[in-house]
């Protein structure tokens, strides 16, 4: 199977980020993630965990996973729960709290300096301005 590609798309920062599904890790989830984009929400960022992100979503489906600990992960992973939190959530940097999640996509290298200004604009939206910021997750092509 070809790799399938995603994007995660910011429109009033004018910044697209480009991930490649990491259907080795999760083909069941993967295929479930794949066919519910596009997903439009607002991004929000983590208070106590570090340097992360989430998106809530409504995708609402047991499927069978395979995790990591957030402290583990290679940063610019996507992960995608659809159960206990219903998110989609990003790590830009640094976590310090160990909870299992579920990858699905990773942010190609290229993108990983936009992925920490986004980061900086989703700390800065839920802190300082409490202005949402809008985020799009769609099939790349």
């Amino acid at each position: 199977m070809p790799d399938r590609w995603i994007e995660v798309h910011y429109p009033e920062l004018k910044i697209t980020l480009t991930a490649r599904l990491w259907v080795e890790m999760n083909p069941e989830l993967c295929e479930l993630f794949w066919n519910n984009l596009p997903i439009e929400s607002v991004q929000s960022h983590t208070m106590s965990t570090g340097q992360g992100m989430y998106m809530p979503h409504r995708v609402v489906k047991l499927v069978k996973t395979n995790t990591m600990l957030i402290t583990e992960l290679p940063v610019g992973t996507l992960t995608f729960s659809t159960v206990d939190y219903k998110s989609i959530t990003c790590f830009y940097g640094k976590v310090t709290e160990p909870l299992p999640v579920s990858p699905v996509a990773r942010i190609r290298e290229e993108d990983l300096e936009d992925l920490k200004r986004v980061g900086e604009a989703a700390w800065n939206a839920n802190y300082f301005t409490h202005l949402p910021l809008r985020v799009i997750v769609r099939r790349k092509g």
